[in-house]
């Protein structure tokens, strides 16, 4: 009889069209995320599904690639990819009335290569990788993990060819947005 009266049609008419939106939304990020990646000048690169966990105030990219476009060859070069990852509210800090993000990368995998680039096409670049994470996460970072990551070095100007990797790194960096030991003088950790 409750769902019948005028309140309970709105209360029902809420709770399914938030029902619909919690549906929708993992979609609709995957789009956003997947043209954003599609259209930086230079790059191209995809990310294969997104979670999300609103009691957490987090989502979670899922197998995500990002290729560096060489303009003569048309060729793609792998730049970075990760197997997962996590982005999150860092609850340390909302529990000391702080807003900051938290980054939890598994098995990231970056490649730098040495180019002959000017100046100009360098801050470009930051600028762009800026406004792309910025799109990613909007506030602060200030806790970040890298589980099993890998960095490459590759310089293939040279006779021989030079590349180097670290593999297996595992590092933690927490308090980067200091919000809280924030009476020392480096409380970065």
């Amino acid at each position: 009889k409750w769902v019948a009266t005028r309140t309970g049609k709105v209360v029902l008419s809420i709770l399914v069209l938030l029902i619909i939106a919690r549906i929708a939304i993992p979609y609709i990020l995957l789009h956003y995320a997947n043209k954003k990646l599609a259209t930086m000048d230079g790059y191209y690169g995809h990310i294969e599904d997104i979670s999300v966990a609103l009691y957490r105030g987090a989502y979670t990219i899922d197998s995500i690639y990002l290729n560096k476009t060489n303009e003569t060859t048309d060729r793609q070069d792998p730049f970075f990819s990760a197997s997962e990852i996590d982005l999150s509210l860092e609850w340390k800090s909302l529990f000391k009335g702080k807003i900051a993000g938290e980054l939890v990368f598994d098995r990231p995998f970056i490649k730098f290569t040495k180019d002959k680039v000017e100046l100009d096409d360098v801050a470009k670049d930051t600028s762009d990788f800026r406004t792309l994470l910025r799109d990613f996460m909007p506030i602060q970072v200030n806790r970040c993990e890298i589980t099993d990551g890998h960095v490459m070095y590759a310089d293939y100007s040279t006779d021989p060819v030079v590349e180097l990797d670290a593999t297996h790194i595992n590092a933690i960096a927490q308090n980067l947005k200091n919000t809280y030991k924030s009476s020392e003088v480096l409380p970065a950790s």
